[in-house]
């Protein structure tokens, strides 16, 4: 009975933990899909993410693991493949360079690194012995439909792909186009 109460408590104390941490969330959090790291003008840390999702208020963008798999996958894209018709830098290359800005920005896996006004950004990592999904779309939508479960607040999908826009709409998420230009919310 004694090692089941020791167990209970440690169990507990973690609830708390998670609590905790999550109440010092900001109220709104942004999970961008990786075409916002690879086909944007800009780079993701140079993005006005405030501006593009329209909250008027402190955010956060989590930064999923699918996503940093993904840009590694792009390190190798076909050549030619460029970021934009109006930008002519090769995916790979906008992959690489990305890849070494989110090394750089995260010597630590727990680091939150403020980027500009109102805006933090914080990798969310997958949890310990976490499967994840084939289907890149589906396991960023996966870990932004967790994040909001487990933190109670508003969470948006940022990003230009219409497929997963519709696919974060069916899973009741909130999106922000980025496709457009001008980061469009979409209800």
């Amino acid at each position: 009975k004694a090692d089941r109460s020791e167990v209970f408590k440690a169990v507990l104390a973690g609830l708390e933990g998670m609590q905790a941490s999550c109440n010092r969330l900001p109220e709104y959090l942004v999970v961008p899909d990786t075409n916002v790291f690879l086909h944007q003008e800009t780079y993701f840390d140079e993005l006005d993410w405030d501006e593009l999702a329209g909250v008027g208020a402190y955010l956060r963008v989590m930064l999923p693991m699918a996503v940093v798999r993904e840009l590694d996958k792009s390190k190798r894209a076909q050549a030619g493949k460029k970021v934009s018709d109006s930008n002519d830098q090769p995916v790979r290359s906008r992959a690489r360079l990305t890849s070494k800005r989110l090394r750089e920005m995260f010597p630590y896996p727990d680091v939150v690194k403020e980027l500009r006004k109102r805006t933090s950004v914080e990798l969310l990592l997958d949890p310990v012995g976490h499967k994840h999904l084939e289907d890149a779309d589906s396991e960023i939508i996966d870990r932004a439909i967790a994040l909001k479960t487990v933190s109670q607040k508003e969470v948006y999908i940022a990003t230009g792909d219409g497929n997963m826009q519709f696919m974060a709409k069916v899973a009741g998420l909130k999106v922000v186009d980025v496709g457009c230009g001008d980061g469009t919310l979409v209800r």
